[in-house]
């Protein structure tokens, strides 16, 4: 075995950096070292398990000798050693990374790789996460979608000459100040009208009080202080009535926007499909299921434009502005 090179001592114990900053030519350097043994090689990466390394050497065609120091080279007896089991916070750690890391080229085996975990658990892990509300996007890189997408017209099939619905806006439910009682009663008047469908063009939610403007910690509830708080808040206390849905958008910059932009976290998609997250308990971390609301139709932020009447030649635009009110009526002016 060859002495091994300077070009090689940088990438000891780094796992992936190897791969990353060194490419081909390191990935070459290090099978001819250690003359394809996957072990001794990936011992020497720093790796729990050869599995990340055989992935990178067969992605340049280079096939690894599968042998351990006791000699064995069957497969059988390393391959649960080759995909350990996930550590319970994975999720988190990926999250982290795809949030400090936004521009890099995620895949399931650059993730791998860097966790040194199989791909499996990277899905796994990936949908925990999607699972728990944040917008993933799998596709040829893995993002953490922490800007609004264009959104297609929605055809709902409202097809009548004459058309009926409710409108409210900005509920900011979660606000200390926010009008429960006239909310809940612009619901039953829908309902003894027999409207079935009620638009709101942005800010149902208020947002978390940890986040905002200076100030806003104090006027949102004491018990919707985190975005999760804060849905698991509206999921339980906004109007629900049979027979009635309401289609909503949500801001992608100020109130649900603060956390979709800061964490990715997505309060109207999970206000309407709900999600699941882990506390800290007495017997260690115990999950939390808020389910969704089918009553409540997310059509996305910032702008959603809707289809209806005969033909669907009518279209509604739902619609959230960004850039609040001004202080003082004559403040545009003087600017």
């Amino acid at each position: 075995m060859a002495d091994l090179t300077e070009s090689l001592e940088p990438y000891r114990n780094r796992k992936g950096i190897i791969k990353k900053r060194g490419g081909k030519e390191a990935l070459q350097a290090l099978f001819a070292h250690f003359e394809g043994d996957l072990f001794q090689a990936a011992e020497f990466l720093g790796y729990a398990a050869p599995e990340p390394l055989r992935r990178n050497w067969a992605a340049i065609g280079l096939k690894g000798v599968w042998t351990n120091p006791e000699g064995s080279n069957t497969y059988s007896e390393f391959v649960a050693a080759a995909d350990p089991a996930a550590p319970s916070d994975l999720p988190d750690r990926l999250h982290a990374l795809l949030l400090k890391h936004p521009k890099d080229t995620h895949t399931l085996l650059t993730l791998a790789d860097e966790f040194d975990c199989s791909p499996k658990r990277i899905e796994a892990a990936l949908a925990d996460l999607s699972g728990g509300g944040f917008n993933i996007s799998i596709g040829n890189r893995i993002e953490l979608q922490r800007e609004p997408l264009p959104q297609e017209p929605l055809r709902t099939g409202w097809a009548d000459h004459k058309l009926r619905f409710g409108i409210m806006s900005d509920t900011h439910y979660e606000n200390r100040f926010s009008c429960h009682e006239e909310i809940a009663g612009a619901y039953d008047f829908f309902a003894a009208e027999g409207i079935t469908d009620v638009l709101i063009p942005g800010d149902l939610h208020d947002g978390p009080g940890e986040r905002g403007y200076p100030g806003h910690r104090q006027e949102a509830r004491e018990e919707c202080q985190t975005a999760r708080q804060c849905v698991r808040y509206v999921s339980e206390n906004f109007p629900c009535r049979k027979g009635i849905t309401t289609h909503f958008i949500e801001s992608a910059k100020s109130h649900a926007g603060w956390e979709f932009a800061a964490t990715g976290f997505d309060m109207g998609r999970s206000l309407a499909e709900g999600f699941s997250y882990t506390v800290p308990g007495p017997q260690g971390d115990e999950l939390i299921h808020v389910p969704g609301r089918p009553d409540m139709h997310f059509l996305g932020h910032d702008d959603a434009p809707l289809l209806m009447g005969p033909e669907e030649k009518t279209k509604v635009r739902l619609y959230h502005p960004d850039g609040g009110s001004a202080y003082a009526w004559s403040y545009q002016l003087q600017k």
